[in-house]
């Protein structure tokens, strides 16, 4: 049976595209989020560091890369935000013109293909 129809999008997906976990201040509210999908297998995971997160012990699963990470706040507001509606409206601009089977516009493909080019795992 043919595929009749498909969704996609940016929800919940972390700059890296891996989950993240951590405590927001003043330290007493903890996440996981980013899961992009992939929620079964880290999720276990997810458990064990949001488990030592909140009783505070200092387990090597709290020094891990994706506890706390550093936000990339690049480049600053508002020109951030102004970027980032430029470059999904490309992304969606791009994918339409693909599920449509038409050749994209070549801004609106340049535009889609920035993230990747600055080290992003976004748009096509």
């Amino acid at each position: 049976m043919p595929i009749v129809d498909g969704w996609g999008g940016p929800i919940d997906v972390s700059p890296t595209h891996l989950p993240v976990f951590g405590t927001l201040p003043p330290g007493n509210v903890h996440f996981a989020l980013g899961y992009t999908g992939n929620g079964v297998a880290p999720s276990h995971l997810a458990g064990r560091v949001l488990a030592d997160l909140a009783s505070e012990t200092d387990s090597d699963l709290v020094h891990l890369p994706m506890v706390n990470p550093k936000p990339r706040l690049f480049p600053p507001e508002p020109l951030r935000s102004m970027g980032a509606a430029v470059v999904r409206r490309a992304i969606i601009s791009f994918d339409t013109a693909e599920e449509r089977g038409e050749r994209p516009n070549p801004l609106a493909s340049a535009v889609a293909h920035m993230p990747r080019r600055l080290g992003y795992l976004l748009g096509p």
